[in-house]
């Protein structure tokens, strides 16, 4: 009886241990394809997400070139020059920096140093801003400097720059605006405010913005300085007998008188009406007496031609200005008019 007891106790629980083997089994194939499904799904959802990736990347690449198009285009096609500068050296430039610059294709430009279209004067400049802009020092918004076109012709230029990036690496992004056209208009401006239109001879504001200087500058040197004061006789006269056409003539040859009186340095100026103005510089026969009959020598060549119902005629005062004992322009002026009609009172009389 006990053998047979203990033969059952033995039995129960090896039935025991197999059955749960069995359990643990199929629990582990569960386990196994839980995991699997799961895996599976998460490998499907990073497939979704890499391909969503990638259609969002294809979509930026997309944009992106579509953005470069459209940029280029406007690029292109901007009233402006634009140029890309790397290294010194251009590594773009568009259709109208060609243009203005004189030149047919990129390649001509691209890959050359920026100094080729600019004056060699004015590179430092150029460079100097780039640095500061680099450096994120404050430079100006803008500021002008000359190019130079293929054939040499220079121009003025007004720049616009910043700091960009291209391919990854700084460049300097430049626009370029052709100012040639403005410069000379404001010069011709300039010219105009101290030059008389019709002898070409410096007006009153241009004469004394000019002799001014340069007697402030012969207080400093001792410069000899003659100032010669001069007034047309009888204009009047020509104007109202032979018309204002032949009275600009007058006022036109006398200006040449006086050119060839005079050296290129002196000042020679139209006061207004029919009276001129000369300031000489230190010559060494320039001596009040020399000069005169130097005028007068060339008032009576003009006048023996011949071809002119007229003959001209100038009364003059000549002071010299002393820089132990200045004056002042005004009071030279006076003083050298006072002694012009006193010669004219002399040649009526």
């Amino acid at each position: 009886m006990n053998h047979a007891a203990g033969g059952a106790h033995n039995f129960i629980p090896l039935c025991t241990s197999i059955g749960t083997r069995q359990r643990c089994s199929a629990r582990q194939a569960s386990l196994t394809k839980r995991q699997l499904l799961k895996e599976l799904t998460a490998m499907r959802r990073r497939v979704n997400e890499l391909e969503q990736a990638e259609a969002e990347r294809k979509l930026a690449e997309e944009s992106l070139l579509e953005s470069e198009e459209r940029y280029r285009t406007v690029v292109e096609h901007s009233n402006d020059g634009v140029a890309l500068v790397s290294a010194g050296e251009h590594i773009y430039v568009n259709r109208k920096f060609l243009e203005m610059f004189g030149y047919e294709k990129s390649e001509e430009i691209e890959g050359k140093p920026h100094s080729l279209t600019v004056h060699p004067d004015d590179v430092e400049t150029v460079v100097k801003y780039d640095r500061k802009r680099r450096k994120g020092e404050p430079v100006p918004s803008k500021y002008e400097v000359r190019g130079v076109r293929k054939d040499g012709t220079l121009i003025f230029v007004e720049i616009s720059a910043a700091v960009a990036r291209f391919l990854g690496q700084p460049v300097t992004l430049a626009y370029f605006r052709d100012v040639t056209h403005r410069r000379r208009l404001e010069e011709k401006l300039r010219t105009m405010s101290i030059m008389d239109e019709l002898t070409g001879l410096y007006n009153r504001r241009g004469f004394f913005t000019l002799c001014q200087h340069q007697l402030k500058l012969a207080e400093r040197t001792t410069k000899d300085i003659l100032l010669l004061f001069a007034d047309l006789d009888n204009m009047k006269s020509i104007n109202d007998t032979l018309g204002h056409q032949a009275g600009d003539r007058v006022l036109i040859e006398t200006a040449d008188i006086l050119r060839d009186t005079f050296r290129g340095s002196d000042i020679i100026g139209r006061m207004g009406g029919d009276e001129f103005a000369v300031l000489a510089f230190g010559a060494p026969d320039a001596t009040s007496e020399v000069l005169t009959a130097r005028l007068q020598h060339n008032i009576d060549v003009l006048n023996k031609r011949g071809d002119r119902d007229y003959r001209i005629s100038l009364s003059v005062g000549l002071v010299r200005y002393d820089s132990r004992n200045p004056y002042s322009l005004n009071e030279l002026l006076s003083r050298a008019d006072t002694l012009m009609y006193e010669h004219k009172r002399q040649k009526r009389g």
